[in-house]
């Protein structure tokens, strides 16, 4: 799903403040877009 791919590149790396792991943080949205 490229459309999803590149939103997240056009975000960038999520705040370190957050404390979420990139990888954790695709997995999560990749969830979430099924989940729909």
């Amino acid at each position: 799903m490229p459309e999803l791919r590149e939103l997240y590149q056009g975000q960038g790396p999520l705040p370190k403040s957050q404390g979420v792991p990139k990888g954790l943080s695709v997995k999560t949205m990749l969830a979430d877009s099924e989940a729909e």
